[in-house]
């Protein structure tokens, strides 16, 4: 099947491969995400692997119950934050894409059922209700002087 998609495939002219492919704003959001990603990765997984390392060299010695007990617990912080960039990834695009963020929103709203031109519309029509309804301003005017 491999050999079959590689004979239907087209050569591209010689003017076209010295194109330059320019990089939209999504691009670069889309990048910064992927570099925090990656100093997010490696700060969490840093400790791990250090605390591997002492782990291995230190092995020989002997071990009193207190620094056991303080190398028990820092393996277990260096076992959690060592899953942590897997779980915190929608946080980083949340916090470093723009268009994530639209895009998150949008989604929410739809999930709401409402729409954020009709939330605003909402709003306003309970501003003018309250506005009218002269009975509702005497009873808020008294209620408020008591």
């Amino acid at each position: 099947m491999a050999f079959k998609n590689a004979r239907q495939l087209r050569s591209i002219p010689r003017q076209q491969r010295h194109q330059f492919r320019t990089m939209n704003k999504k691009d670069f959001q889309l990048l910064r995400c992927l570099y925090v990603l990656d100093i997010v990765y490696i700060c969490f997984t840093l400790f791990a692997s250090i605390f591997n390392v002492y782990l291995a060299s230190t092995q020989d010695q002997i071990r009193t119950p207190l620094r056991s007990a303080v190398e028990n617990f820092l393996n277990r912080i260096a076992a959690f934050s060592y899953h942590i960039p897997f779980c915190i990834s929608f946080f980083v695009f949340v916090c470093a894409s723009k268009a994530f963020r639209q895009e998150m929103k949008h989604i929410m709203y739809r999930i709401c059922g409402k729409d954020r031109i009709g939330m605003h519309e909402q709003e306003n029509i309970q501003l003018h209700d309250r506005k009218d309804n002269k009975d509702l301003n005497i009873v808020i005017n008294v209620v408020s002087t008591v």
